[in-house]
C-alpha cells in the first residue's frame, strides 16, 4: 500500500505513539467516507458491518459452546 520506506516511517511514527498503524488507518478511511458520502449511504453500511460482527461474535460463541459440548462428551 505504501512504499518501503516511508511505510516503514509511518509504522514507527505510529508505533512510537502506541497507535497500531492499521487501527490508525482504519479510523482515517471511515473518517474520508464519513466526511464525503451521503449520510444514509455511509449510516446503512455502518449498520450492516455491526451486524455482521454481532453475528460473527455469535458463531464464534456458539462454536465455542458446541466444542465444549462435545468435550464433556468424549470425557
Amino acid at each position: 500500500m505504501l512504499q518501503q520506506h516511508r511505510g516503514e516511517l509511518f509504522v514507527s511514527t505510529m508505533k512510537s505513539k502506541g497507535v497500531k498503524p492499521s487501527d490508525w488507518l482504519r479510523e482515517q478511511a471511515y473518517y474520508f467516507l464519513e466526511e464525503n458520502l451521503p449520510e444514509e449511504l455511509y449510516a446503512e453500511a455502518k449498520k450492516k458491518d455491526e451486524a455482521q460482527w454481532r453475528e460473527v461474535v455469535q458463531n464464534r460463541l456458539t462454536g465455542r459452546a458446541i466444542s465444549k459440548i462435545v468435550r464433556a462428551i468424549r470425557a
